[in-house]
């Protein structure tokens, strides 16, 4: 037996993220070289639920969190405000400000343009997913560090994902899916998805239902695509930026 196949799995936790708790979806899957598992999935609770499902369900010598949302802002905006005063124009240009490299680079590759998280509603996105992860680390007393290096964590990590960007890139429908009007393209993505990861019949009934729970399933799809290093990696001069 090979040692990847030997290798201890890797329990990912897809995290569709939004402001209010009951909006965020969440699934857990083990991951090995010879596949993913979903384990459980969930939507629709309230924050102390969210906080212990996922507490729950973060087991394991390795353990990905893989967030939906932005887990940092533009270098350059954060540059630009810590000598700002009122009514002062601001040099950089607002591409500079408010995108960051990973967003470029991201519609670069899939067309699909990912909010600006130094301009938009996304911001306040980003700040209840970084509150969410940090109640994990406390409930886990795990230090849950960002992941730089693809492959399997050593320990818990996380990393930022973007379903519409997985989707694109395989080629599925990337939207329609959404709300009470997107049941028929969300069945037709399960179908899709269930040739890609092992699903239930109940988790496939639940992403039926809820776009939260199916984008949750997403998540977790790009978490194991980074547990098997199937991702494109950026260069180190571009991760000493990133960090």
């Amino acid at each position: 037996m090979s040692t990847a196949a030997r290798a201890p799995a890797t329990r990912v936790l897809g995290v569709d993220c939004a402001t209010d708790p009951r909006n965020v979806g969440v699934a857990a899957a083990d991951v090995t070289a010879r596949g993913a598992r979903v384990v459980a999935i969930a939507h629709g609770l309230d924050e102390p639920a969210l906080d212990a499902w996922l507490a729950s369900h973060a087991r394991g010598p390795r353990v990905l969190v893989a967030l939906d949302a932005p887990l940092g802002w533009p270098a350059p905006l954060g540059e630009a405000l810590a000598g700002h005063e009122a009514g002062a124009v601001l040099r950089d240009t607002r591409d500079a400000l408010f995108q960051r490299d990973t967003d470029r680079v991201v519609h670069r590759l899939t067309r699909r343009r990912p909010l600006d998280v130094g301009a938009d509603r996304i911001a306040r996105c980003a700040h209840a997913a970084l509150a969410l992860l940090d109640r994990l680390r406390a409930a886990t007393g795990a230090a849950i560090p960002l992941a730089w290096t693809p492959g399997p964590p050593d320990g818990a990590a996380c990393v930022e994902v973007y379903p519409a960007g997985t989707l694109a890139r395989r080629g599925w429908p990337a939207s329609g899916y959404k709300g009470a009007d997107g049941r028929a393209a969300r069945a037709a993505i399960v179908t899709r998805l269930a040739g890609a990861i092992t699903l239930t019949p109940e988790v496939r009934a639940t992403a039926r239902v809820s776009d939260h729970a199916l984008d949750a399933l997403l998540c977790v799809l790009a978490g194991a695509d980074f547990v098997r290093g199937d991702v494109i990696a950026p260069t180190p001069a571009e991760l000493r930026v990133a960090r």
